[in-house]
């Protein structure tokens, strides 16, 4: 088992440059989608779906839900998964709340749904654009089991994107043979 890489905010500009660095090291990772970004890059939603990533919901309009009534989470998420599945031809599974902000009935809400609830357990602070060797550092730093959280938006991410590249390509490195060292595969993201 290897860390499992999420990304969140996207997609966005940096996304393509992501999924290429994603590809060329046989890695799969959680991109958890913003629904108003899906329609306006939709061919980089249905590569992602089709270089065998899972695609999860991140609402609408990346609101803080705790602050929304239930009606209109149910109108974030609802609008969200439409919107992936229409573009992907799948529907989402797993949604992670802007922020990791939620609580028991938001998670109830989501899981009439149909999305089950996906945090983190290692967080990069690559929103605050650490430079990347300290991103790196948090990616190799992680444990087998973790769930990193990295963000492909909503802005240029170029530091999120080499230090995944540098990350991927470091831990290889270390022992090409260790299951441990090499990408997450498609049968080892959870609902796959």
């Amino acid at each position: 088992m290897a860390p499992l890489l999420t990304f969140d905010d996207g997609p966005a500009p940096d996304t393509e440059r992501l999924l290429d660095v994603l590809a060329e090291h046989q890695c799969h990772a959680v991109f958890f989608l913003v629904g108003k970004h899906v329609a306006a890059r939709a061919q980089l939603v249905r590569r992602m779906s089709a270089d065998g990533h899972t695609l999860g919901n991140h609402t609408w309009d990346h609101p803080d839900l705790r602050q929304l009534s239930l009606s209109a989470i149910r109108e974030q998420l609802r609008r969200t998964s439409e919107v992936i599945e229409a573009t992907a031809g799948v529907a989402p599974r797993y949604f992670r709340p802007p922020f990791g902000y939620s609580n028991r009935a938001i998670d109830a809400l989501a899981g009439g749904l149909g999305l089950s609830k996906m945090m983190w357990t290692v967080g990069t602070d690559d929103w605050r654009d650490p430079g990347v060797p300290a991103i790196v550092a948090s990616i190799c730093g992680a444990p087998a089991d973790a769930v990193v959280l990295l963000h492909d938006g909503p802005r240029r991410r170029g530091q999120t994107v080499q230090a995944v590249a540098e990350a991927l390509a470091a831990r290889r490195a270390e022992d090409p043979l260790d299951p441990a060292k090499r990408p997450a595969s498609r049968e080892e993201i959870p609902h796959l």
